[in-house]
C-alpha cells in the first residue's frame, strides 16, 4: 500500500514541477533556450524537496569511513583485558542530524583508551523529518546506518577479555 501511495505523489510532485517549470520558462522566445532552462528548473524543481537528504548523504559518508569508526593498534590490544567506558552519545549538526553513539574500551591498568568505536545513525532531511513516514523518519536518498562489522569480531579474533568494573 504504501509503494502505492509513493507513486501516487510522485506523479502529483511530477505534474506540480512541470507546471512550475512551465511558468518561468514560457516568456522564453527562443526554443532552444526555452528547452534547455525547462530541463535544467525542472530538475532543479524535482529533487528540491530531498536535496538536503543529498547533501546530507555525502556529509554523512565523509564521517562513516573504516578510518573513523574502528580506531585501534592491533599489536598494543592484542591479549589485553579491556574494560569499557561509559558510552556517549552525541548529535552533530550537519545539514540533516546525525547521531554519533562513541564507545570506548580501556586498559584498566593505567587507563589509556586502547579501542575507539563509532556508531552513526542520520535522520532524513526536512520532507522525510516533516512526514514522518517511515517511523523514525530515515533519508529518503541513503541508508542512514554506519557500523563496523569488524568490531563485532574484533575480541575473538584478538584474544581481548572483557573486564567487568
Amino acid at each position: 500500500m504504501s509503494g502505492i501511495i509513493l507513486l501516487v505523489v510522485l506523479a502529483a510532485w511530477i505534474f506540480v514541477a512541470v507546471k512550475i517549470t512551465g511558468f518561468f520558462v514560457r516568456k522564453i522566445q527562443f526554443w532552444v533556450t526555452k528547452v534547455l532552462v525547462g530541463m535544467v528548473l525542472f530538475v532543479l524543481i524535482f529533487i528540491a524537496p530531498v536535496a538536503d537528504d543529498i547533501a546530507g548523504g555525502f556529509q554523512f559518508r565523509a564521517l562513516c569511513t573504516p578510518e573513523n569508526i574502528l580506531v585501534y593498534d592491533e599489536e598494543k590490544v592484542r591479549n589485553k583485558r579491556v574494560i569499557t567506558n561509559e558510552s556517549t552519545v552525541k548529535t552533530i549538526n550537519k545539514i540533516i542530524p546525525i547521531r554519533e553513539l562513541t564507545r570506548e574500551w580501556l586498559d584498566p591498568v593505567d587507563g589509556k583508551v586502547l579501542i575507539t568505536h563509532k556508531m552513526y545513525q542520520a535522520k532524513g532531511g526536512w520532507l522525510s523529518r516533516s512526514i514522518g513516514f517511515p517511523q523514525g523518519s530515515p533519508p529518503y536518498t541513503f541508508d542512514g546506518g554506519c557500523d563496523s562489522k569488524e568490531y563485532y569480531e574484533l575480541f575473538e579474533k584478538l584474544n581481548i577479555t572483557k573486564v567487568e568494573d
